[in-house]
């Protein structure tokens, strides 16, 4: 191969990485949010309500607690801080665009947990 084709699939094999990863590092690098502001944002997207079936520690997210309901797309994973707040047969709801979760037992709110509550350092 001549050197033009070679330079050409470097190029074309490196270029597109380098925009995808820049992009990335360039919005992170500007977000002027603060470690508990993104926190909060990432939570506040998750929405669904259902009757736990099954509680777990899933080895392959770092053993973080999860909960699941009858249907496959009921999964939630709960916060370390929550891990002793949950229990089979207990039904949670958690609405879109908000940061509290309501945990009924038996029919009867038992208890509201709120994101913002969480310990989240700002110095990292």
């Amino acid at each position: 191969m001549n050197k033009k084709a070679i330079a050409f699939l470097l190029t074309m094999t490196f270029l597109p990485l380098t925009c995808f990863f820049g992009y990335w590092f360039f919005a992170a690098v500007t977000d002027k949010r603060s470690g508990k502001e993104i926190f909060l944002d990432m939570r506040k997207d998750y929405f669904g309500d259902f009757k736990i079936e099954k509680i777990y520690h899933d080895k392959r997210n770092h053993n973080t607690m999860t909960l699941t309901g009858k249907d496959k797309n009921q999964i939630y994973t709960v916060e370390r801080e929550w891990e002793k707040e949950f229990k089979v047969g207990d039904s949670i709801v958690k609405k879109k665009d908000s940061l509290r979760i309501f945990l009924y037992r038996n029919q009867k709110l038992d208890t509201i947990l709120d994101y913002r509550n969480i310990f989240i350092r700002e110095d990292v």
